[in-house]
């Protein structure tokens, strides 16, 4: 099966150089043995940063994700406008 996969992977990438103009495939995994690893050596991506939080006349303002800030009301909800 992962012959046939390969195959596959090289006819997909002689078509793309075909139309690509340069006649050169962009693709740089050639094969799974291209692939990384999952075992010893593979390190996975970080998650992204938490938000972070600070306060400011007795309310904790957070900070999202895109730089957002925000208090949490009582019922739990968001306000942008509060910080």
């Amino acid at each position: 099966m992962r012959n046939e996969l390969n195959q596959r992977i090289a006819e997909i990438d002689r078509q793309l150089a075909k139309h690509d103009g340069h006649g050169v495939a962009p693709s740089t995994v050639n094969s799974f043995a291209d692939l990384p690893a999952t075992g010893a050596g593979y390190v996975s991506p970080s998650p992204p940063p938490r938000s972070r939080s600070h306060s400011v006349g007795g309310q904790t303002c957070f900070v999202g994700p895109r730089g957002g800030t925000y208090t949490i009301t009582k019922s739990g909800r968001r306000n942008y406008g509060g910080c």
